[in-house]
This record gives C-alpha cells, structure tokens and sequence, in this order.
C-alpha cells in the first residue's frame, strides 16, 4: 500500500521525492497513508530529519472529533434490563464489558480454564493490553462465566476460547457480533450507538461513583497510565451536587 502510494504521488520510492500529482485532491484517508509512507521511507534511509519539508506539504484535513456518549447510570441499568432478555451466552457476553470493564479483545479471547476458573472461585486471570496478566477479584460475576462455559461453540464442539460462541471465523468477524449484539441491546434499551468501549466507559465511572480512588479503578482497568484513566470516568451534576453544598 505504502509502494503504490509513493508511486502514485511521486512516481517512485526514491529520494528525495519530488511530487508528480497534486495531493491536494486526495482524500484525508489517502493522504494519512502517504505520510506514513513517506515518514518511513526516510526512517529507512536514516534521514528522518529531512522528512519535515515533503510532510508539510502534504494538507491535513483537521475535523472535530465527536465526544463519546457515555451511558448515563440511568441509561446502564435500562441496558441491563434489556440485556436480561437476551438467550444464555448473549446474554453474559453483553453484560460483561459493563460488569467487569473488559475490553472487547479481552472478553473474546479469554481460554477456557480461565473462565472455568471464574466460574469457581471468582478470579479472572486474563492478558491485557500489552501482554500483561493480571487476576481479577470479579465474584459477582461468577453466574455470568458459569453461563459461558454452558453455551456450545458456534456450529457445533466445545470453545476454547470465548470469542467462538460468536463466531468460528476470525477474531475480527467474532468483534463485530459482539459489537452488533451490544449496540442492538442498547437500542432495546433506548441507547444509540453503543458499543462494547463505551461500557468499559460506564463501568470506570460506576467505580467512580462508588467512591473508588482514581488508583484503583486504573488498575482495574489495565491502564499503564494513570492519565488514561481520567478520560474514562465521566461525572455528572447529580456527583457534583453531593459535594456543591
């Protein structure tokens, strides 16, 4: 991708470039790929520095970034109820990203015994983001891992890991009927554009309203930093006017 982009833009991949088509009329999407390309063409000829100038040439496009629409604590309990109706399996699979903060990777690849294992004693020892293992306290979850292990493989067998209730193809087609299955939910529950992230948002902020330091809920979270955390907790007036006296 990067090969034809150079081609297209400059009739090559050697340096230095020299434009043969006016950019300008590309697309955001093409323009993002091109400068990546150009950016690691100089990173291989060890002249990064020089990089700035063809860059600067290439317009980026800036547009505002629409902000999130958290559910409310109003709204998480109506999903829940939705979610109440849905068949064993569906049903867990919707709740846990709200019940215990998973990301969606992290649900869908958790291996058996480590659901058996939650399932019996309530600690979920998983692989977060970046390789790091971490064991979950999730005893109030257990119903909900003891519901997985019941639910045969999709087409038919025995999962070996949680994303094959879903689907036995690929990880990306098991996210996208997980991310199908919670944004339905939510329309049930009168919630658009919901999505498996978004409950990982309202678990950070129902910590929060618990009264859990900001420390804790990160490493409930699995984030490295702290920061991080800050941009997923969302209070509202009815937490400030505990406080606003």
């Amino acid at each position: 991708m990067y090969a034809r982009m150079l081609e297209r833009a400059f009739g090559g991949p050697d340096l230095p470039f020299k434009f043969a088509e006016d950019v300008t009329t590309w697309t955001e999407s093409c323009r993002q790929i091109l400068r990546a390309a150009v950016l690691r063409r100089y990173r291989e000829s060890n002249r990064e520095k020089d990089a700035a100038e063809i860059l600067e040439q290439i317009p980026s496009q800036w547009v505002a970034k629409k902000t999130p629409k958290i559910p409310s604590e109003e709204e998480a309990l109506r999903y829940e109820k939705a979610a109440g109706d849905l068949p064993p399996g569906a049903h867990a699979l919707a709740l846990l990203p709200l019940k215990a903060g998973l990301r969606a990777e992290e649900l869908l690849t958790l291996k058996r015994p480590a659901v058996k294992r939650a399932a019996k004693g309530g600690e979920l020892v998983l692989l977060r983001k970046g390789g790091q293992e971490q064991s979950l306290p999730l005893e109030s979850s257990k119903d909900l891992f003891e519901e997985l292990l019941g639910i045969p493989r999709k087409g038919g067998g025995v999962w070996e890991n949680v994303g094959e209730i879903l689907s036995s193809g690929a990880q990306i087609v098991q996210y996208h009927r997980l991310w199908e299955l919670i944004r339905e939910t939510g329309e049930k529950a009168g919630i658009e554009g919901l999505r498996p992230h978004l409950l990982r948002h309202a678990f950070a902020t129902r910590m929060n309203r618990d009264g859990a330091p900001l420390a804790t809920i990160s490493w409930a979270l699995g984030h490295a930093n702290i920061q991080t955390t800050m941009r997923y907790v969302h209070p509202g007036a009815e937490d400030a006017k505990k406080y606003l006296r």
